[in-house]
C-alpha cells in the first residue's frame, strides 16, 4: 500500500506552482521596484539606536495615536543584549512584560535564550501552540549552553526536531516542565516574559494545504504523510511550501497569521489592554513581520488613521540592514530559505494588501477583531490602557 501511495504522490506531473497552485490574492496592489517608489515618510525615524536590540520604537512616537510613552515598546529579541543596551531595557524603559512570538525553533536557536542577563528580571513562561497548555520556564534549571558552533555541527535534521525536544532541551537534564495555570488571567505582580507562538513551520504547512485546488490536495497531503517516512518526501513538501510562500510574499505571511492564530493575537491584545503590565516590551526576531502586524491592529483597534500606522510600519524597513543575514527569521521561517530583497524589508504595500484584505473577507478591522474575540469592550479597555494619563 504505502508503495501505491509512493508511486501516486511522486508520479504527480511536475508543474511549476503558478500554474498548479492557486494563490488566493489578497489585494490589488503593484509591488514597488525601489524605495523612491514606496512612499516613505521624510520624518526622522524614532528608532531607539542599540548595540544588538534591532528596530527599537515606543508606540509612542505613533502620530495621531494619542498613545502615552512607556506604554508599550515594539523591539528585536534582546537575547543579545549589551551591558549598555540593558542600561536603556532596565533603566530608561523598565518593561514589565516581555512578549516573546517566536516559535519552539527560534527559541532553540538562540542559545541566549535561558541565560541572557537581561532576562534574569523576569519570570518566565512558555504556551505550548500544540496543546495551548503554559509552562513555567525556570532559567536555573537549564544545562551549560551549546555554542553556535555545536549548533551548526547538530545539522538540519535536529533543528528540524526542535519543536519536538523544545520542552527537554530547555530544562536541566531530567527535569520536567512544570504546567502552570495561565499567567495571563491574573493581574502581573512582577516582571514576567510570556513565550506566546504565534507561527511555526508546521502552521505555514496547514495554511499551504487549505490554499490548494482540490485536485493538488491530496497529493500535497500524500507528501506531509510521507515525510514521516521518507526525508525525500518531507523534503519535497517543505520545497513546496517555500515556493508556495516566496510567491505570496509577506502579504501571503500576513494573511496566514490572521486565519491561523486568531487565538494567539486575541491573547496577545488582551494582555495589552491590562494596564498592571504595563510598559509591554513586544518582540519576535526582528520586530518586523508578527510584531508589525500585531500592532498594527493595536493602532487599528485604538482608531489609528491608516496612514499613521502605515508610517510607523515602514520604519521597520532597515530593520535589517543586512540583507544576507542567514541567522534571520521572518515569521518563524528561515531567511536563507526564502527571497532576502522580498521578505527582509518593510514596504507601504505589504501593509496596504493586509489591510485591504482584512476589508475585503470580514469588512473592517473591527470585524476582523470582533471574529477573534477581541470585541468593542475590549478595545476601549486598550484605548485606556494606552493612552489615558
Amino acid at each position: 500500500m504505502r508503495s501505491l501511495v509512493l508511486v501516486f504522490i511522486l508520479g504527480v506531473p511536475s508543474l511549476s506552482l503558478r500554474a498548479a497552485w492557486r494563490l488566493r490574492p489578497l489585494a490589488a496592489v503593484q509591488l514597488p521596484l525601489n524605495d523612491e517608489s514606496q512612499g516613505f515618510p521624510t520624518l526622522a525615524s524614532p528608532n531607539v539606536p542599540l548595540d544588538t536590540v534591532k528596530n527599537l520604537r515606543d508606540l509612542a512616537s505613533v502620530r495621531n495615536a494619542n498613545i502615552q510613552p512607556h506604554r508599550l515598546v515594539r523591539m528585536g529579541y534582546p537575547s543579545h543584549a549589551t551591558a549598555a543596551d540593558m542600561e536603556t531595557l532596565r533603566g530608561d524603559l523598565r518593561l514589565k512584560t516581555l512578549i516573546d512570538l517566536r516559535s519552539d525553533k527560534e527559541l532553540f536557536m538562540d542559545e541566549k535564550v535561558d541565560c541572557a542577563p537581561y532576562y534574569e528580571d523576569f519570570e518566565s513562561f512558555r504556551r505550548c501552540r500544540v496543546t495551548q497548555q503554559w509552562f513555567r520556564f525556570c532559567m536555573e534549571e537549564v544545562p551549560e549552553q551549546s555554542s553556535s558552533s555545536d549548533k551548526e555541527a547538530l545539522g538540519k535534521k535536529a533543528v528540524r526536531k526542535a519543536a519536538k525536544k523544545i520542552k527537554s532541551k530547555m530544562v536541566k537534564r531530567g527535569a520536567k516542565p512544570v504546567p502552570v495555570a495561565d499567567p495571563t488571567q491574573e493581574p502581573a505582580t512582577h516582571p514576567q516574559r510570556l513565550m506566546i507562538s504565534v507561527m511555526d513551520e508546521n502552521t505555514y504547512k496547514m495554511g499551504v494545504l487549505t490554499r490548494l485546488r482540490k485536485r493538488h490536495k491530496a497529493a500535497f497531503m500524500g507528501l506531509l504523510l510521507g515525510g514521516i517516512f521518507s526525508k525525500r518526501m518531507y523534503g519535497r513538501a517543505r520545497e513546496l511550501v517555500l515556493e508556495y510562500v516566496n510567491q505570496g510574499g509577506l502579504p501571503l505571511l500576513n494573511d496566514l497569521l490572521l486565519t491561523s492564530s486568531g487565538k494567539e493575537l486575541a491573547m496577545i491584545l488582551k494582555i495589552a489592554a491590562d494596564k498592571s503590565r504595563h510598559p509591554i516590551g513586544l518582540y519576535c526576531t526582528a520586530g518586523k513581520d508578527r510584531t508589525g502586524l500585531i500592532v498594527m491592529l493595536m493602532l487599528a483597534a485604538i482608531g489609528v488613521d491608516d496612514e499613521s500606522l502605515l508610517n510607523d510600519y515602514v520604519l521597520s524597513d532597515s530593520a535589517y540592514k543586512d540583507l544576507n543575514d542567514n541567522k534571520a527569521m521572518v515569521g518563524a521561517l528561515e531567511q536563507q530559505n526564502l527571497d532576502a530583497e522580498t521578505f527582509l524589508r518593510a514596504p507601504r504595500y505589504v501593509m496596504e494588501s493586509t489591510l485591504q484584505h482584512i476589508r475585503e473577507e470580514y469588512g473592517s478591522v473591527n470585524n476582523y477583531l470582533d471574529s477573534i474575540g477581541f470585541d468593542a469592550g475590549w478595545r476601549a479597555k486598550l484605548k485606556d490602557a494606552l493612552t489615558s494619563h
